[in-house]
């Protein structure tokens, strides 16, 4: 048996290491050439012999593309699709689909009286909100609820879009949205995936700030979540906000999921004996090994309030620039405020950088010169926004100015 001349793909301790084309060609022609005997005229690639080595030179190159493309779906940091849901079984972790949009909003009715868990709003868009928990209107008639919508996806709910009761509720009177909602996301895309693979590796364990990150992170329609630990036996201040944790105690921020999801994720993790902080509170039945009735734990967690930032950018004028650059500049900077421009979403006590904007505008047009980009909290200022453990930040698009100087 006769040994080819086309150069092999070599797989070793390094990894793969492909060929390149003109050294398969080389091969092909070689073997074309051997395998007639010699003397053809393999220089010209406008012969038969010479159409016929680059094809089979071209289909080699494929093959071997595609055995390094599976190669390195064996490994987490560059897997995607199918294979990158293959290794997150391992760690029985299956890709989020679609997550809704989460929006506070203040409800006005009876004081006293309870706005029920499941009550429906519709923002200005025809969208179908539902409150995620039972809320109990203040001496001045006024609740602070948090609000899903029903449609799953990057659905935007700006500012004062919310207002609409969809289906009347006894003691309800008006609702309105004073800051924007935290955007929701598509289906998990691979580098959020392989984040939330790498941040759960501790799923299965317990009594670990990692451990319930893990557990609550996979709760449905969680679209955030942070959590941290006070292991001292004094209380003390966390954050931009200086949050303040009671002693030996675990602080747990979601956003988006049931109440009494989030509440069971963070009690089947937590250590024995751990004290809560939070604004939130849900009850936990422990039906292991017990028979009815079941012994019952009240859990606290951190439902954050709404940060609302301001971005401020300013663009060189010209003739040249896109008559609607306004408008691309906005959405430029939402789609990097809201990650679905592939980066990284603003996150809860992830400081936001005004860097995180120019490479979206950057891209708008060839003609677009970014002076400045600021950012801040009531006014845009500033380099970055410090958001506290206790905030989910959130952008409404009659925050984001443009000038063009």
């Amino acid at each position: 048996m006769s040994t080819s001349n086309v150069p092999a793909i070599t797989i070793d301790s390094t990894g793969v290491t492909i060929p390149e084309t003109s050294e398969i060609l080389s091969g092909a022609l070689a073997d074309i050439n051997a395998a007639f005997g010699g003397n053809l005229n393999i220089e010209n690639a406008a012969t038969p012999q010479g159409v016929l080595g680059t094809c089979i030179s071209e289909n080699i190159a494929a093959v071997y593309a595609k055995m390094a493309y599976i190669v390195s779906m064996f490994d987490p940091a560059t897997a995607e699709g199918r294979y990158q849901d293959a290794l997150a079984r391992l760690y029985f972790l299956t890709r989020k689909s679609a997550t809704a949009t989460v929006v506070s909003a203040t409800c006005t009715g009876s004081p006293g009286e309870t706005l029920p868990s499941g009550s429906l709003a519709q923002d200005d868009a025809g969208y179908i909100y539902e409150s995620e928990s039972d809320a109990i209107y203040d001496s001045d008639g006024e609740a602070t609820v948090s609000f899903q919508c029903q449609t799953a996806g990057a659905i935007t709910c700006g500012i004062g879009t919310l207002t609409k009761i969809y289906q009347t509720v006894s003691g309800w009177d008006a609702i309105t949205n004073e800051t924007a909602g935290v955007v929701g996301t598509d289906a998990e895309t691979r580098d959020e995936f392989e984040t939330r693979r790498a941040n759960s590796v501790a799923a299965n364990a317990n009594g670990s700030t990692a451990a319930i990150f893990g557990a609550v992170s996979s709760v449905d329609d969680v679209t955030d979540c942070y959590v941290y630990e006070n292991d001292t036996s004094s209380s003390i201040t966390v954050g931009s906000t200086s949050y303040s944790m009671v002693p030996h105690s675990v602080y747990v921020a979601a956003v988006g999921g049931t109440d009494s999801a989030v509440a069971a994720a963070i009690w089947s993790k937590k250590g024995t004996g751990c004290d809560y902080n939070g604004n939130t509170s849900a009850t936990v039945y422990d039906s292991s090994g017990y028979s009815e009735p079941y012994p019952a734990y009240t859990v606290k967690f951190m439902r954050p309030a709404s940060l609302a930032c301001k971005v401020a950018v300013t663009l060189t004028d010209s003739s040249r620039l896109p008559s609607d650059i306004v408008s691309k500049t906005k959405t430029a900077v939402l789609a990097a405020f809201n990650g679905t421009d592939g980066g990284t979403k603003a996150r809860i006590a992830k400081d936001i950088y005004a860097s995180r904007f120019y490479a979206g505008v950057s891209s708008i047009s060839t003609a677009v010169q970014v002076i400045s980009i600021l950012v801040g909290m009531t006014s845009a200022i500033d380099q970055t926004i410090s958001v506290g453990i206790d905030q989910v930040p959130t952008l409404d698009e009659s925050d984001i100015t443009v000038t063009l100087a």
